[in-house]
């Protein structure tokens, strides 16, 4: 098929290949000091996207034209909102236009996009029809300055054609896929027999050659410079889309989750065809993109693949492969790395590997006798190491304390530490296996003063098996001249501290539609229209962000995209989709998506009806108005406001343990009916019980209607548990307030506008929450209006033990904030100063986080 205009035609000339070439994150209790905890419960639902596509092949003639002036699908509509008279409905293409003519061709990157290439071939050659002579162009000097190919969206990581030749007589310009081509799979980390299933080289499977494979990237970016009539130079570039296409169609989109030893586990959607897939090891360079080879760590016919359980007598390390640091934090607490160190770097600060000559990430790819799909989409390390332990941080625990032995039960400590696969070191809770306690006699060498031996006593000794929480790494515990009758006793004080000390964590998971969900590749007539939401602001990134939050504020369960060329790019159009759901909470449980293959359609369903979430909709913009008006006066400060809004939340909503013991029951897949809302700002607002998702969603709509600029931001608690918090713009910065954390009878406003570097300690933020470009622009560093600094209760460690005495000599309890770094050394000396000045007689109690420090004499 051609089209032909008065403007560029680009030519996608079709290879014929040869068979051969078709065959790759403490509580302490001592009698003298402290002895009770705080816990904080912790979760937070969060999406799981699905990338998966349907079959649509390029047929017919070897050359296929595509052009601006192209064919476009017809306009396509979501789902019935209900039968109500008041609702007013809009066609999906008109809802399209009025944005896209709002933002006036704005997106993420500032492109214009033209209209996309699709179903490249590996060994397709493009070819550029133009008005001009492209030779006499004043100061190009290559080609590429005319079109150029990159890897990725901000036109930053360029693809080498492999020739550009160019024909006077026809005017064509013609670019032949690269001489490296990118992905290309080697096999060196697979067994000979498993490299002799498929068709290789001496390094490579399906190795068609320099110049003749693209490669294994099933989206590249084409970038024309110049008006391809007259030869002027564009203002900012045209970018096309180029989706690639494999032996197998289909691509595997990747996710990955933390396994309760600490194990990464990667997952993929199945692809149809498939006879294994390969796990492979990525290369990435800053500006010049991933490398042409990728290198299969494994070869599986399963869809997930989880790194080797470490035997279990060699606990040392683990994850080592995800390993992004040189020195750690722990190192610094040895005086020989100190001192060795002390010189060429920052003392205290990590040291991370060069990375000048790449680093690695993880990808799929399936393989079958024909050939390969592209390759999933990829995680790089410096992603996966903050949430991976990588070994106890054992000079910390040194520094601090810790022990392998102790005098009594109740001193046996609550934390260990943990060196993450970034350097950073992090507190986990020990569980203890008191099923697996047991008392033995032993024999101790008595020594005098001078080391000299004077004799043995046997002594009954408790042994306690237990293991870091999130670790593989076990160890025993003992208490030495046990009393064996307190046995019983001493056990269920441990079960109870810890049970009272446990996050509770979870992620409800994004179902994996690995087909339609529960529809055909096109859209359905009856939902050609959206009901059309007004008066609701909406947050977005980009014309598509806004698109996609105004159909799914309307109920939508098909969505046309066929107006939005940049669509066509999956990883955007998933980053778009992410941003539109977390940003607006007024779009209600979202349960499950995916995107036909061509981005042209994208299928939605949800935990309730297009009318039951309008009616809930409804309810919730009339609670937000009636809370605001209560809790806002006119005369108030953003950081007033803010904090009204904060301790509203705190005092109103009960976190809701029955949701979370749901979402444990269903592996975190799913929740019944009757716990939906606690996932929503519903279950905050109208119910008041919900998790974090509920907090971070009804936060983000009070401080909305109040005036305030705010984000949702979902990630990582302490490294592994997943949370949702909030940012707000306060002083020109944003920063991070966790009305979840916040809530804490002890502890409380640890993190209300804690700034980017204290938060980077306990919280890791993913990629979900906000497109990626956009992301850099939410940070702040400034302590201003910390909730501690700005209510006068912050004070230098070296001040802190007289103010906390004070307080406690006064109030009988107290609640101050010293530095973010305070570790158990610090905290031992400060109680121990407390205490001093307090006199032997007096009992206390307390626990810290992040330099919040509880104190109380009852």
């Amino acid at each position: 098929m051609k089209f032909e205009n008065d403007w560029i035609r680009i030519v996608i000339e079709r290879k014929q290949l040869t068979r051969e070439q078709k065959e790759n994150r403490r509580w302490i209790t001592k009698d003298r000091f402290l002895k009770t905890g705080i816990s904080f419960a912790l979760i937070a639902a969060l999406l799981a996207g699905v990338l998966y596509g349907s079959t649509c092949s390029m047929k017919g003639e070897e050359a296929v034209f595509v052009s601006e002036s192209g064919d476009k699908e017809e306009p396509a509509g979501p789902g019935n909102a209900g039968d109500e008279e008041s609702v007013v409905y809009i066609e999906q293409k008109r809802l399209a236009g009025e944005v896209k003519e709002k933002y006036e061709n704005h997106t993420i990157y500032g492109h214009t996009y033209g209209e996309p290439i699709e179903d490249l071939g590996r060994g397709d050659n493009l070819v550029f029809e133009l008005g001009y002579d492209a030779t006499a162009i004043e100061g190009v000097e290559y080609w590429y300055e005319i079109y150029g190919i990159y890897q990725d969206p901000e036109l930053t990581e360029p693809v080498i054609a492999g020739d550009y030749l160019w024909d006077p007589e026809k005017k064509t310009l013609t670019m032949t896929p690269s001489h490296y081509g990118v992905n290309k799979v080697a096999f060196g980390g697979l067994s000979t027999e498993q490299v002799k299933r498929y068709e290789h080289s001496d390094n490579l499977f399906f190795d068609r050659g320099s110049g003749a494979d693209w490669g294994n990237l099933g989206t590249l970016y084409l970038a024309q410079y110049y008006d391809e009539q007259t030869g002027q130079k564009l203002e900012k570039p045209i970018v096309r889309i180029i989706t690639l296409k494999g032996e197998l169609e289909e691509t595997p989109h990747l996710t990955y989750s933390v396994l309760e030893d600490g194990r990464a586990q990667f997952s993929w959607t199945p692809v149809e065809g498939a006879e294994d897939y390969l796990v492979c090891r990525v290369k990435y360079r800053e500006e010049r993109g991933l490398d042409s080879m990728m290198f299969a760590l494994a070869m599986t016919k399963e869809t997930t693949w989880t790194t080797e359980q470490p035997e279990y007598d060699v606990t040392e390390l683990v994850n080592q492969e995800f390993k992004t640091y040189r020195v750690s934090e722990d190192d610094w607490n040895n005086e020989g790395d100190f001192e060795y160190y002390k010189d060429q770097y920052e003392p205290g600060q990590v040291v991370y590997e060069d990375t000048s000559y790449g680093e690695e990430g993880i990808c799929v790819i399936a393989i079958c006798k024909e050939g390969t799909s592209m390759a999933s989409n990829y995680f790089l390390n410096r992603e996966l190491a903050p949430k991976l332990p990588h070994c106890i941080a054992f000079d910390t625990e040194r520094a601090n304390g810790f022990a392998e032995s102790y005098e009594r039960v109740k001193e046996l400590p609550v934390y260990d530490y943990v060196t993450m696969c970034d350097g950073i070191t992090n507190q986990r809770l020990i569980d203890y296996q008191t099923e697996d306690a047991n008392v033995s006699m032993e024999r101790f060498l008595l020594l005098d003063e001078e080391g000299n031996f004077t004799g043995a006593e046997d002594l009954l000794c408790l042994h306690i098996p237990y293991r870091v929480e999130g670790t593989p790494f076990y160890y025993t515990m003992r208490v030495d001249d046990y009393q064996e009758e307190n046995l019983e006793r001493d056990l269920e004080f441990l079960e109870e501290r810890e049970a009272d000390l446990r996050k509770k964590s979870g992620e409800l998971s994004l179902k994996m539609a690995h087909k339609e969900v529960g529809r055909e590749t096109e859209i359905e007539e009856e939902e050609k229209q959206v009901r059309k939401v007004e008066d609701t602001p909406v947050f977005a990134s980009s014309a598509l962000s806004e698109y996609l939050a105004l159909s799914m504020l309307g109920g939508a369960t098909s969505i046309d995209l066929s107006d939005f060329p940049e669509a066509r790019d999956l990883s955007l159009a998933e980053d778009a989709l992410l941003e539109a759901y977390y940003q607006n909470p007024l779009i209600l449980g979202l349960k499950e998506y995916r995107f036909n293959r061509r981005g042209t359609v994208l299928h939605l369903a949800y935990d309730e009806t297009a009318s039951v979430q309008a009616r809930k909709q409804e309810e919730i913009r009339e609670e937000v108005s009636r809370v605001i008006k209560r809790i806002i006066r006119s005369n108030m400060t953003e950081e007033e406001k803010e904090l009204a809004i904060n301790e509203y939340l705190c005092d109103t909503v009960t976190y809701d343990e029955d949701a979370l013991a749901n979402a444990e029951q269903n592996d975190f897949m799913y929740v019944d009916q009757q716990y939906h809302d606690s996932f929503t700002a519903y279950g905050a607002l109208m119910n008041g019980r919900c998790v974090c998702a509920g907090y971070a969603a009804a936060f983000k709509l009070l401080a909305q209607e109040a005036g305030l600029e705010t984000i949702v931001v979902t990630g990582f608690l302490d490294g592994s548990l997943s949370h949702a918090w909030n940012k707000v713009l306060i002083g020109n910065e944003w920063q991070i307030v966790d009305a979840t954390n916040n809530d804490n009878d002890r502890i409380s406003n640890a993190l209300f506008n804690l700034p980017a570097f204290a938060g980077d300690r306990v919280l890791v933020e993913d990629r979900d929450y906000m497109q990626d470009k956009a992301i850099r622009n939410y940070t702040g560093s400034s302590e201003e209006y910390e909730y501690y600094h700005m209510t006068d209760s912050y004070f230098p460690v070296q001040e802190i033990a007289q103010r906390l005495t004070e307080g406690l000599k006064e109030k009988g309890e107290i609640t101050l904030r010293t530095d973010y770094a305070l570790d158990d050394d610090d905290f031992y000396n400060v109680t121990d100063t407390v205490f001093e000045a307090l006199g032997e007689d007096a009992e206390l109690y307390g626990c810290y986080w992040i330099g919040v420090i509880y104190l109380s004499l009852e």
